[in-house]
């Protein structure tokens, strides 16, 4: 709805007559703002206001992202994951080194208990579309919570519309304005019965956000905000074990004050169990549709090479992972890349997952053909621009 007389408008079918102002008012229940300008006078609704300034393909289920998954591994973690849900704990920082299944955790969770995930934020420095920019995260769980917990709605765009300016605020005055308020707005109206809507929210490769000071921040903002707000929500948050995201766990004042449950995957008991599973069901995958099958041992693989890729992976599912995808190679016998897997160990190797991980890459890079190399090398200069 856009005219050109701002100084005096009269919008006849909704009854409106603005003069030199910003009013708000609801139309079939949305919530509208007025933008003003020397030429124009615009309606915008409230929540496209919101969106522009969100995240969106940082969200769970983006189509930007191609997200890994816990399909029959990590039983254990998973079930540890899903106690917590239902424990009443306020957070739960699930941490470890690159490759440890911290995402394909987080995303399993999501998909099993989509009727207790409220919202969801997934950072990555290397996707297609980066998502490191942590004064996006508030906005965007707003706005995912206005969705999935509809009776919230009028009381967000409320505040919204009574705080125009709020995407130029700092992160504490947004999480105020746009998280804290309404919702204690909403629970004293009795608008909400807080044991009855979703109440997880789920912030991914928060070490993966574009400033270490902004991930500490964002770590007191939200326990701060758990302890204004107390049982509304429980927070997952998923990271490497950097030394700030870290002391700020072990000694900021505002992370002492809530619960806070905590799990180091690289060394979680049962990562080499997962692992091994993976690793068995790849294999009768390769037995039961490769295109060389028939050529494959019938007792193929022996169970000394399997424990050999557990041993090396280090309770790294990275490793695990790539190693198969190498090993499942549609144009090459699987036994032979096997093989080649297994001649890898050299005498002296310090046995680190990341040195293995290294080798795999390297073997990979030997593998290419030169136009694949080169597309390859292209990929990695966009890549180190974009960081």
């Amino acid at each position: 709805m856009v005219t050109k007389d701002a100084k005096n408008v009269l919008i006849q079918d909704s009854n409106i007559t603005v003069n030199n102002h910003a009013p708000c008012k609801c139309f079939s229940g949305d919530c509208y703002i007025y933008r003003l300008t020397s030429i124009w006078f615009k309606v915008i609704n409230v929540m496209d206001l919101l969106r522009e300034h969100c995240m969106l393909a940082a969200q769970f289920n983006a189509k930007e992202r191609c997200p890994p998954r816990c399909e029959a591994t990590r039983t254990a973690m998973m079930q540890c994951l899903e106690a917590w849900v239902e424990s009443g704990k306020d957070m739960f920082w699930l941490y470890g080194g690159a490759g440890a299944g911290k995402s394909a955790l987080a995303q399993s969770l999501i998909e099993r208990s989509r009727k207790h995930v409220a919202a969801s934020f997934f950072f990555s420095k290397t996707s297609k579309i980066p998502r490191r920019d942590g004064d996006k995260l508030i906005l965007t769980l707003v706005y995912q919570l206005v969705h999935t917990i509809p009776v919230l709605k009028s009381f967000f765009e409320k505040q919204i519309c009574d705080n125009l300016d709020f995407f130029e605020k700092d992160r504490k005055t947004q999480l105020e304005i746009l998280f804290i308020t309404p919702l204690r707005t909403a629970f004293n109206a009795n608008a909400i019965q807080v044991s009855k809507f979703p109440h997880v929210i789920v912030i991914d490769g928060l070490d993966e956000c574009h400033d270490p000071e902004v991930q500490c921040d964002l770590l007191r903002i939200i326990a701060n905000a758990i302890s204004r707000l107390p049982n509304f929500f429980r927070f997952l948050v998923a990271s490497r074990p950097e030394t700030r995201i870290k002391q700020t766990f072990e000694h900021d004042d505002a992370l002492q004050a809530i619960t806070v449950d905590r799990c180091n995957l690289s060394r979680h008991g049962d990562a080499d169990e997962d692992i091994s599973n993976f690793v068995r069901k790849e294999f009768d995958d390769i037995r039961r549709v490769h295109p060389l099958r028939k050529f494959l041992p019938s007792q193929w693989p022996d169970e000394d090479d399997i424990s050999a890729l557990v041993e090396r992976s280090s309770k790294h599912f990275i490793y695990a992972s790539t190693v198969m995808e190498y090993i499942k190679s549609e144009i090459h016998q699987p036994q032979d890349r096997l093989n080649i897997v297994l001649g890898l160990c050299r005498p002296g190797a310090d046995g680190g997952p990341f040195s293995r991980l290294d080798e795999m890459y390297s073997l990979i890079f030997r593998d290419m053909e030169s136009s694949q190399l080169e597309k390859l090398h292209r990929a990695f200069g966009i890549l180190h621009l974009c960081i």
